[in-house]
């Protein structure tokens, strides 16, 4: 329980960062972190239902995207401006060193297939679910006659 509370709390804190890193206004750093943890959280959640990678990141990541889609339209903001921190928390930045460490420099390639494979599960999973939203989103708005604004 105490590494989970850990994890969602590193998961607002790295959306913080990356918001600030990627210069979104003040008013909108609150919201970035809260897409982070929260989509963490739904993480977290997909986890404890099924242990397959590829679909834990399908849900995660489509959870930010449709958290950024929202929150765009409620702050009328490009959606962008939520979707990079809200995804953060997910990308899987150890795999690839990893994967990077056990290919070039520890010849170990059944080690590195782990990784890599692992490594593109997640990244796919997050893309899938991105691109899911995205366009059901654009779907709805073209229903419903509202331009979307990029």
């Amino acid at each position: 329980m105490r590494e989970t509370i850990i994890q969602i709390i590193s998961a607002f804190v790295g959306s913080l960062g990356f918001a600030i890193l990627y210069n979104v206004k003040k008013t909108n750093l609150a919201l970035c972190m809260l897409g982070g943890g929260l989509t963490w959280i739904v993480c977290l959640c997909a986890k404890s239902i099924t242990a397959d990678l590829f679909v834990i990141n399908v849900i995660a990541g489509a959870f930010g995207a449709c958290y950024s889609e929202i929150m765009a339209r409620i702050r009328k903001v490009p959606k962008t401006i939520f979707t990079l921190p809200s995804i953060i928390p997910l990308v899987p930045g150890s795999g690839l060193y990893y994967s990077m460490i056990y290919l070039f420099f520890e010849k170990q390639r059944d080690v590195f297939e782990t990784y890599g494979k692992n490594t593109f599960l997640t990244v796919s999973g997050i893309a899938a679910g991105l691109v899911l939203v995205s366009v059901i989103f654009k779907y709805v708005s073209k229903l419903s006659g509202k331009k979307e604004k990029i």
